[in-house]
């Protein structure tokens, strides 16, 4: 059997609007961490590229092939650490996104009331 929806209260908005808004602050807590982290990985992996390619002898190609053999480790972790601060970064969005339709739905009971 299915219920009809009522539609939700001003004071209902309003709480999901706070609970949305601290649920931002986390994600941009923690966007900052992993930025933060992928920085760390990515200097780590040219550095230990650089090293391997000028270490190594042959054609360029040789060498930059030696080099990513060198650092796969490390370019994985960079890679990995991009992915989840863009995934940080996409919740941030539709975060924002879910805002702004809570206020656009507050001004309206606003203006109903």
């Amino acid at each position: 059997m299915a219920t009809a929806m009522r539609p939700l209260s001003q004071v209902e908005v309003e709480v999901q609007i706070t609970s949305n808004l601290r649920r931002l602050e986390e994600l941009t807590e923690h966007y900052s961490i992993q930025r933060e982290h992928a920085a760390v990985t990515d200097a780590e992996y040219k550095r230990v590229y650089h090293r391997a390619f000028l270490m190594n002898e042959g054609t360029v190609a040789e060498r930059e092939a030696k080099a990513m053999r060198a650092c796969e480790d490390q370019y994985a972790a960079r890679k990995i650490a991009d992915a989840v601060a863009d995934s940080t970064k996409e919740a941030m969005h539709s975060c924002r996104d879910a805002l702004s339709a809570l206020q656009s739905l507050l001004r309206s009971i606003a203006l109903q009331t």
